[in-house]
């Protein structure tokens, strides 16, 4: 039993903790939540430092309210909240686990990359504060790869899997209670309509990107490629897919559509048997059976149901009309921004092909108000990452990034295993999303968690041909089935 002296000191230090720690809320909340992260961060690191894997995948890919900030201010640099505990567990990691060879071929690129494109825009003359924000994404991603592809071959994996299928219903809950109540989240919260010639056509539904969208989407990938695939049962998967497909629905992206169709295309290439056409029937009658409970509950007047069929008619008008209809593309403003966007990276491009012209370089003039995006930001962002790229890196610099991202989806492809197959369908369809949305630059997003999770764990995928025999992806009842060394061991 402890001396009371001993418990009244920690009841005293305690309580002296918590006052500086209110004071220091309200006299510079920013400050105080920062400090406050980077403890937890350390703390984590010393007491319990895989908690902080678990955190820092929690807090980047997770949508949370208002009230838990997912950003705090450090002087004239925005910190996100995961960062502290995402770069102190990929130091835990790679001291204590070996990422593998594959691994770390595709992260020495990556350091390369970001080396001779920072070098470049920094001897070149363009800002510092520019040349950080466009490697910070990056960086993200190298982080997330190295982590991704040490945990990913070890008994970790159920825990992590447990971790992401935690954060998956979360970020369902509290984007349900976004979408039905209004509660504020960290995020962008807009109308779900569209923007034809200049003019929003406003809709009821209101569309919400948070930390979990890209994430959401990817998860919703791997789990259409398994269900067309046939490697795993619907009960296995639905505490994934079900949470996946609420959020990527509740998002109204027309870029999901994109990512889901490559998805899909790449699991049927991959999987190359006549087994695929049954997945595909019975994925496409779990959607029609979704789709007719919905009709069905709604025919009864079920409370509820009117905000489902809004959802419903603002998805149709927005992603399905709006991302098939040439005439409606042809009008929206978004889309036409984007093209402008991509004219200017063009015309950039051709001036300096090979090399580029490094980070932080502004390919465009500001215009619009001061302090708008089109004004600071948006001189140095373009949509189309692809292009991106080209601008600041050249044509080695594209090289560079599709040896690590394209090499490992296109050997899984040729060769597949039950592991591969799905994670090279959700590589295939984010990477089809960066044409449109540059994933790798997201920082502020789970884009560029997502990218290096997704691209580590496939750079480490299961020798090909080792699963081909196996029946079904291993998990099981949402936990991971334990496999034999051998098939845990890493690939090139």
């Amino acid at each position: 039993m402890r001396p009371p002296h001993v418990k009244a000191i920690t009841v005293g230090s305690v309580a002296a903790l918590a006052t500086a720690a209110g004071y220091g809320v309200i006299q510079n909340p920013s400050v105080t939540v920062t400090v406050a992260v980077l403890v937890g961060a350390v703390a984590l690191t010393v007491a319990r430092p895989m908690w902080t894997v678990h955190a820092g995948l929690a807090l980047a890919v997770t949508t949370l309210p208002q009230l838990i900030p997912y950003t705090t201010q450090l002087g004239s640099t925005t910190v996100y909240t995961y960062e502290p505990f995402l770069y102190t567990a990929t130091v835990y990691v790679l001291y204590r686990f070996r990422p593998g060879a594959a691994a770390w071929r595709r992260v020495a690129v990556l350091c390369g990359l970001l080396a001779v494109t920072a070098a470049h825009g920094f001897f070149a003359g363009h800002p510092t504060i520019e040349i950080i924000g466009d490697a910070r994404g990056l960086i993200a991603v190298t982080a997330a790869l190295l982590m991704s592809a040490a945990l990913s071959t070890t008994a970790h994996l159920p825990a992590l899997l447990r971790t992401i299928r935690w954060s998956l219903w979360v970020s369902a809950g509290f984007t349900a209670l976004g979408s039905f109540t209004g509660l504020p989240l960290n995020g962008r919260s807009e109308s779900a309509g569209l923007f034809i010639d200049g003019a929003l056509q406003s809709s009821d539904a209101v569309r919400l990107l948070t930390a979990s969208t890209h994430f959401t989407l990817g998860v919703l990938c791997a789990c259409l490629a398994l269900l067309i695939t046939r490697r795993t049962s619907l009960k296995a998967l639905a505490p994934y897919l079900v949470p996946a497909m609420f959020v990527t629905f509740l998002g109204f992206s027309r870029n999901a559509l994109l990512a889901v169709a490559v998805a899909v295309a790449v699991a049927l290439i991959a999987e190359r048997s006549s087994l695929t056409l049954a997945g595909m029937a019975r994925s496409v009658g779990v959607t029609v059976a979704a789709a007719a409970v919905v009709g069905v509950l709604g025919a009864m007047h079920v409370p509820g149901v009117d905000w489902a069929a809004l959802q419903a008619r603002a998805y149709y008008d927005r992603v399905l009309v709006g991302g098939l209809s040439e005439n409606v593309r042809n009008l929206d403003s978004s889309t036409l921004a984007r093209e402008q966007e991509d004219r200017y990276a063009a015309a950039a491009i051709e001036t300096a092909p090979f090399v580029g012209h490094g980070l932080g370089y502004a390919y465009r003039s500001g215009y619009g108000p001061a302090e708008s995006f089109t004004a600071t930001k948006g001189r140095y962002y373009v949509h189309n990452f692809y292009l991106w790229l080209l601008v600041k890196g050249g044509m080695l610099g594209l090289l560079a990034w599709l040896y690590v991202a394209l090499l490992p989806l296109v050997r899984q492809v040729l060769r597949p295993s039950v592991r591969g197959t799905a994670l090279a369908a959700a590589a295939a369809g984010l990477l089809a999303v960066c044409f449109v949305s540059p994933l790798p630059n997201g920082p502020e997003s789970s884009g560029a968690v997502t990218m290096g999770i997704v691209l580590g764990a496939l750079a480490t995928c299961n020798p090909p041909g080792l699963h081909r025999r196996r029946p079904g992806f291993p998990i099981s009842g949402g936990r991971l089935r334990s496999s034999s060394p051998a098939a845990d061991s890493a690939s090139a």
